[in-house]
Parts: C-alpha cells; sequence; structure tokens
C-alpha cells in the first residue's frame, strides 16, 4: 500500500505527520477536505484518545518509549490493516464529510 504524506499538525510539543493512500488523497481532493477537519479538536484528541494508548503505565502522560513524533495514515475504510498491526499504536474508524475512513497512528 503506497502512501504520501499530506501534511503535519504541530501540538504543544508533538508533531503528527498525516499521510494517506492515494485513493483517500483523491477523495479528500474531491469533497475539498481541509487538513483542519482531519484532527478537528488536536487538544481533545491527543489528551484523550493518544493518551489514553501511550500511557502504559497509568501516570496521565505518554511513555518516553512513544516520544513526541507521530504519524496518521488514513485509509479506505476497505483497506486492510494487516501491515500496520505490529507497530499501530491505534487502530480506528471515523468519518469525515461522509467518507468512511479507518485511520493507523503510528510512532514516527
Amino acid at each position: 500500500m503506497k502512501i504520501s504524506k499530506i501534511g503535519e499538525l504541530n501540538f504543544q510539543k508533538l508533531k503528527t505527520e498525516i499521510h494517506t493512500t492515494k485513493e483517500v488523497k483523491a477523495l479528500f481532493k474531491k469533497e475539498k477536505t481541509p487538513l483542519s477537519i482531519l484532527i478537528p479538536t488536536p487538544w481533545a484528541w491527543y489528551d484523550s484518545e493518544l493518551l489514553e494508548a501511550t500511557d502504559e503505565d497509568g501516570d496521565g502522560r505518554m511513555d518516553d518509549k512513544f516520544g513526541k513524533s507521530f504519524k496518521i495514515i488514513y485509509i479506505t475504510d476497505n483497506d486492510n490493516t494487516r501491515e500496520f498491526e505490529q507497530e499501530a499504536i491505534i487502530i480506528a474508524r471515523t468519518t469525515i464529510k461522509g467518507i468512511r475512513l479507518k485511520y493507523v497512528v503510528l510512532k514516527n
């Protein structure tokens, strides 16, 4: 599966690159999807979903082993996530502008 970077989001000390497959990039272009809605409320996403997945010791902070740099890859709902399962911090589903997608979060 070929992916390419379409943007990045910096939040506090965290850096997140946003990648898509060719198919998702075409869907985003067709629907005129701005990068700003891919993570519409970054503070909530970082403080809840990402923190929950990276706070293995339960102290309320990301564990050092995850670092401060991440990669989110948006793929179609039909794409297989098997190739990401070993490295993935999060594999989830979402809907953006009526497009059903999966996304994978990896340590970058």
